[in-house]
């Protein structure tokens, strides 16, 4: 008599434990956090239950509007990948509890995009030319150029001249040195013109 008294009274306990989290049968929604996100596209899925999600463009945090009950399985996963851009969902998958529903991760990444530009009359070593921290040495005789590392879909960029090459003078107009590059790889970015420098300089 005194263990079932004891085994309904833990159960009442554990009830009202559960209801006081939100997490009594129906009452839990799928949720969590979104890094990364810049674009447009972005859907998930809950597998779970077949429930779909359309993410706004830079939305930091997300909520399936379908309760799930303890227990229920949740599986949430990128349905639709947004444009330029790839993202990837982390502790996605379980049996839905206060602990776990409210904690799915997405992360986003921008597509990598390749920075890169022309050269005229380069006859020199010693050429350098720099976007932000990202430098490339141009060797003499080249006449384009490629930065060693990728920049993501949607970012800016701005290119100068670090170091002049010997006995040359190389620039590059102002109206093209700066922009944006989205949609593809930009190896036509601006173009970096070389002259003898005249040796009043």
């Amino acid at each position: 008599m005194k263990n079932t008294t004891l085994r309904s009274s833990l159960a009442l306990l554990c009830g009202a434990i559960l209801s006081a989290c939100g997490g009594s049968d129906g009452s839990l929604q799928i949720a969590g956090s979104i890094n990364g996100y810049t674009k447009t596209g972005l859907q998930l899925i809950n597998n779970g239950n077949g429930e779909t999600l359309d993410v706004a463009t830079g939305a930091v945090n997300f909520n399936f509007t379908r309760q799930v009950s303890v227990d229920d399985n949740f599986d949430v996963q990128i349905k639709n990948q947004p444009a330029n851009a790839n993202c990837v969902a982390t502790n996605n998958q379980g049996k839905a509890n206060v602990y776990n529903a409210y904690s799915v991760v997405i992360t986003c990444t921008n597509t990598p995009r390749t920075l890169g530009g022309k050269v005229a009359g380069l006859t020199a070593d010693g050429l350098v030319v720099a976007n932000g921290s990202d430098t490339i040495a141009v060797p003499r005789g080249a006449t384009s150029f490629v930065f060693p590392r990728t920049v993501g879909d949607g970012s800016n960029y701005g290119i100068s001249v670090l170091s002049q090459p010997t006995g040359q003078t190389c620039t590059i107009p102002a109206a093209t040195s700066t922009g944006n590059i989205t949609g593809g790889d930009r190896l036509d970015a601006v173009t970096v013109s070389c002259g003898n420098t005249s040796s009043g300089q």
